[in-house]
């Protein structure tokens, strides 16, 4: 990711990613791009290429406000498990 700031592409909030995340976690779409923005800009400060090694998701869960939001994540691609911790996909896409 670049710098101080990170992207925001229009229509996001109706991706068909966010929109099953909303459906996993019963939250409305409109949130669901707050949340990921939030674990973005940490995964940007805290990581060098997108692997984070965190021993639980849960802690994923406390940096985006949301009980369940880093295995959504996963589940739609936004986010992988690997052994020891996670990774990003297209991390440096833009």
């Amino acid at each position: 990711m670049a710098a101080d700031w990170i992207k925001w592409q229009k229509g996001t909030d109706q991706k068909p990613e966010v929109l099953r995340m909303a459906g996993i976690l019963n939250l409305d779409e409109r949130i669901i791009p707050t949340l990921c923005l939030r674990l973005w800009a940490w995964a940007d400060s805290h990581t060098a290429d997108g692997h984070a090694f965190v021993a639980q998701m849960s802690q994923l869960d406390r940096v985006a406000g949301e009980t369940g939001f880093a295995q959504a994540m996963v589940e739609v691609g936004w986010l992988e498990a690997i052994d020891g911790g996670v990774r990003f996909p297209n991390f440096d896409y833009h």
